[in-house]
């Protein structure tokens, strides 16, 4: 199975941290954010997938070829058009079943398997606390998905917060790019349109760490 890692955001939040690194080369606890991610996947991934844009070089130049033996290929998102567009610019090297992960935030291994594992599309949630201003998700009485949409100002009764982690197919390919208002592509947004058509299961996670600001990292 591959992996596709979306890691070519500016990170305009981080302040002067990104100026000359690309957010997801920005070190916690001793690593980059995106060697955490690496260093969970399970020994079924044959190929990381990484899509870059700001200083997308930097991250080149650090990993090169391969990481603990699994090849890396790069992808440059030339235009920072949404998550949705990012991941269309891999479409020609997905022919099966393949994890989707942001470059910024971390994951267990865990919860990577349990995406590997899904016979189905997955989607990872975080349940926090009411209030959190997020992309929140509602299932359905099976545990599916019912609904991505972002809760801009906290005030939405359920707390399963969209992680940006996911289990997906080729079949995403088939639908339009659902466009934002700001004008991006979102990849939660394009999603939510085979709800009905597939079963999309919802998971949770108890770890999460959604790295936003230089608070996050401290």
């Amino acid at each position: 199975m591959k992996i596709v890692i979306l890691a070519a955001g500016k990170g305009t939040r981080m302040n002067t941290l990104t100026n000359d690194t690309p957010k997801p080369l920005l070190k916690y606890e001793g690593k980059n954010l995106l060697e955490y991610k690496l260093d969970t996947l399970p020994a079924s991934i044959e190929e990381i997938i990484f899509v870059i844009g700001y200083l997308g070089e930097k991250i080149k130049e650090y990993f090169g070829d391969s990481y603990k033996n699994i090849p890396i290929r790069y992808v440059e998102q030339k235009e920072m058009l949404g998550t949705a567009h990012a991941l269309w610019q891999c479409k020609d090297f997905l022919q099966n079943d393949f994890i989707v992960l942001m470059g910024d935030d971390l994951y267990k291994k865990e919860d990577i398997q349990k995406l590997i594992e899904s016979q189905t599309w997955a989607v990872l949630t975080y349940p926090d606390k009411p209030g959190v201003k997020a992309g929140k998700i509602v299932k359905d009485e099976g545990g599916n998905l019912k609904e991505i949409y972002e809760d801009f100002d906290g005030t939405s009764p359920y707390n399963l917060l969209y992680t940006g982690a996911c289990k997906l197919t080729p079949d995403i390919f088939t639908k339009e790019m659902t466009q934002l208002s700001n004008g991006e592509f979102g990849l939660p947004q394009t999603i939510t349109k085979f709800v009905g058509e597939k079963p999309i299961v919802v998971l949770e996670t108890n770890s999460w760490i959604r790295i936003t600001s230089p608070e996050d990292l401290k």
